[in-house]
């Protein structure tokens, strides 16, 4: 049975996300669950995967260093909600440098727990306490059939996607890649299973199939890739190559094991065992789903000069003006080695803030204390003064570099306008202080 080595970094986002963007995978942990052949029908082995980056959690400085802790739940329930199973355990983490402890460096925790599970459906939930600053919570779930592996003469188990494989001295350390969205992996990836095979054969044929879209069409499809069943349990890889012609969406993989009589126009009559799995094409910026793109190139006017707004919306496609999109916030990146870039996670997280807290007659990055607060981030001061007589309510914002800005409302719905001169040139800059 594979025991796995991380060996390269994955990178998520900040848990406050933008309006017009999605996280991946939905929250700031990763999760994946795969089912393998056990030591008896009563106990199979099902491997829980979890992932949690530095920058989800909070560290706290201790001496010299900065220290993270957080406590993970594993739930198992079975197909009534029952839960059956729970394994807890607690994580401390060192960090000596606090960009790192921040998730500058793409730092994470991971681990792999193993669970006996008999045959059947079942809902595997993690739940990631941060015992550290606010205390903040995750959780994700996946669903996982379990067979019984010893009722067949031949059968696959789970599919874990891999980034990357090592082989030394014939064994194998290789990069679980515990996301559904393979859309970053440039270089395309690997999927490792298990073969349990009582057949009598030396080997057998498999074929992986990717299908998807409105019709469920296949849109992608292997050759004939010959493997190595003579032992009972063999440790199975396929590269699978860059999906860079798929269109985003969700897509099902499928591994196929052909029976040894299948012809060269097999049917589903001709498989000998499948094994299954959802992927994700979703094309990221620092971890970030763009959503709308045209909403996001409108919202860069507190970042981008004009020429630089036109240069990306006369773009030729739309292919042309994402990739002019990402060009421009490039340039801004504080960390370019990293995957992260931190300039776009803070412009569009104060954003996502200014609607929160900052809407009136419309939406809050268009309000003149959206603007400011987009621009200059957090005000060192707030002072507030009570509606006068004159139905008036006043709100003043000091910073210590960039002066005072004065708001008012004359309406008493909350529509504060700025009656201070704002320089038309000021522009975003990253301020490093996320």
């Amino acid at each position: 049975m594979a025991v796995f080595t991380m060996l390269t970094v994955m990178t998520t986002v900040n848990a406050q996300q933008p309006s017009n963007f999605s996280m991946q995978e939905g929250s700031t942990i990763f999760l994946d669950v795969v089912c393998f052949r056990g030591t008896s029908d009563t106990a199979q082995r099902v491997d829980v995967f979890v992932l949690v980056p530095y920058q989800a959690l909070e560290f706290m400085k201790s001496n010299a260093f900065y220290k993270g802790e957080y406590q993970c739940i594993i739930s198992v329930r079975d197909s009534s909600g029952k839960q059956i199973q729970q394994e807890k355990f607690e994580h401390e983490l060192i960090e000596k440098n606090y960009e790192n402890a921040r998730g500058a460096g793409g730092g994470f925790d991971y681990t792999q727990t193993i669970l006996p599970l008999k045959p059947g459906r079942y809902t595997i939930e993690v739940l990631i306490l941060d015992r550290n600053g606010a205390k903040k919570e995750y959780r994700k779930t996946r669903t996982v059939t379990v067979l019984n592996f010893q009722n067949f003469t031949f059968s696959m188990s789970g599919l874990l996607l891999v980034s990357s494989i090592e082989e030394s001295g014939g064994k194998y350390t290789i990069t679980p890649h515990l996301s559904d969205n393979v859309a970053r992996l440039q270089d395309g990836f690997f999927v490792f299973f298990e073969t349990y095979s009582e057949l009598g054969v030396d080997s057998v044929d498999f074929v992986y199939e990717i299908s998807g879209g409105k019709e469920s069409a296949v849109v992608m499809k292997s050759p004939r890739i010959r493997k190595s069943i003579r032992n009972l349990i063999e440790q199975q890889f396929i590269k699978i190559p860059p999906a860079t012609n798929l269109a985003s969406g969700t897509y099902t993989l499928k591994i196929i094991a052909l029976r040894t009589t299948a012809p060269a126009n097999f049917s589903k009559q001709d498989y000998s065992a499948v094994s299954e799995r959802s992927i994700s094409i979703e094309r990221t910026i620092s971890g970030f789903v763009l959503k709308d793109l045209e909403k996001s190139i409108r919202q860069m006017r507190y970042a981008a000069s004009q020429t630089e707004l036109d240069n990306i919306r006369d773009a030729a496609s739309p292919e042309d003006k994402r990739q002019r999109f990402e060009e421009f916030w490039k340039k801004l990146d504080p960390t370019p080695i990293t995957e992260r870039n931190e300039a776009f996670e803070e412009y569009y997280g104060r954003i996502e803030f200014a609607n929160k807290n900052y809407r009136s007659y419309t939406e809050g990055w268009l309000t003149d204390m959206g603007m400011v607060f987009i621009i200059l981030g957090p005000p060192s001061n707030i002072e507030r003064q009570p509606r006068g007589a004159d139905g008036r309510t006043y709100t003043r914002w000091t910073y210590n570099n960039n002066g005072q800005y004065t708001f008012v409302d004359n309406s008493g719905f909350d529509d504060f306008r700025l009656v201070t001169l704002f320089p038309a040139s000021e522009k975003y800059k990253y301020s490093g202080n996320q």
